[in-house]
């Protein structure tokens, strides 16, 4: 700053003004801001449908993987212990098979359906009971007719067997095929769910970087609203500082007049005295001055 007052109040003024200058820079900047704020604002509340409809999209999907994983766990077991059954069956019936080969090969029965089992037995019965036989004959249709009774029996246990086993075979294929297709829905329904995870991800992601420079701006408009204030204070300040030297010089100057005027006086009074002593005429101010009544004078 300069001595010289009337400069230190333009260099004053043109410091005000380029800070007006910049504070209308800062509101036109602040006014940007809040318009792109509020942009921002509107695309995230945008986005919130959509985000919650994939949500919901997911949860529903969610809920589907479920059922289906819980079909799975119903059908495992049961397919675990059918396969199980059958294998016990098989062997089971392996070991019938080859305990009656060994049996019907001694008395020919071998590759005899139970149907032709069932007539052996009733002809030998009516043998039995029809026709005189010698003791050794007897004895040998006796134990022919044990015989079959007990194959017979075996083999009703084996065909019933076999009616079961089949009912298992084509429950297995039943359950084989639900499991199939229920495994082909889940994949499907998987894909489903990875690509709406990942459209969700993005959408998320996007909405993050919005609030990101939502936030941003925040700060920004905080920065810009301090800074606004210190401007304020600063151009207040400053507006005081000129006020204060324009009155200071202003004071300064009516002193000078004050005093310039009071030595014309002082000049005024001593002429208008000589001249009273002179005995010359005086005008009416001369005569008060003469006779020091000077305060209307100064007072002006």
């Amino acid at each position: 700053m300069t001595d010289d007052p009337t400069l230190e109040v333009t260099e004053i003024t043109s410091e005000i003004d380029s800070l007006l200058n910049n504070r209308s820079d800062v509101y036109d900047n602040l006014k940007t801001i809040n318009q792109e704020r509020k942009d921002l604002r509107t695309k995230i509340s945008e986005m919130s449908p959509w985000i919650l409809h994939d949500r919901k999209s997911l949860d529903k999907l969610y809920s589907q993987q479920n059922e289906y994983r819980s079909t799975q766990k119903i059908i495992f077991p049961e397919l675990k212990n059918i396969k199980t059954t059958l294998r016990d069956m098989d062997q089971q019936f392996k070991n019938n098979n080859t305990h009656n080969s060994k049996s019907n090969s001694k008395n020919n029965y071998s590759g005899i359906s139970s149907k032709k089992l069932a007539e052996k037995f009733e002809r030998l019965e009516w043998k039995l009971q029809a026709e005189s036989l010698s003791r050794t004959e007897e004895k040998n249709i006796v134990d022919n007719i044990k015989h079959l009774g007990q194959l017979l029996k075996t083999q009703s246990k084996i065909d019933s067997s076999k009616t079961e086993r089949h009912k298992l075979v084509s429950r297995l294929q039943e359950l084989q095929g639900n499991l199939n297709k229920n495994f082909a829905d889940y994949d499907v329904l998987n894909k489903e769910l990875l690509k709406i995870k990942t459209a969700l991800q993005e959408k998320l992601s996007k909405r993050d970087v919005l609030f990101t420079n939502l936030n941003e701006m925040r700060v920004t408009i905080e920065t810009l609203l301090k800074n606004l204030d210190e401007t304020n204070d600063t151009i207040s300040k400053l507006k005081t500082k000129r006020r204060q030297i324009i009155q200071t010089k202003k004071t300064q100057e009516n002193s000078v007049i004050m005093a310039k005027m009071k030595s014309i006086l002082e000049d005024e009074k001593e002429k208008a005295k000589k001249k009273l002593s002179d005995g010359k005429t005086l005008s009416l101010d001369e005569l008060r001055l003469a006779l020091d009544q000077d305060d209307e004078y100064l007072k002006l």
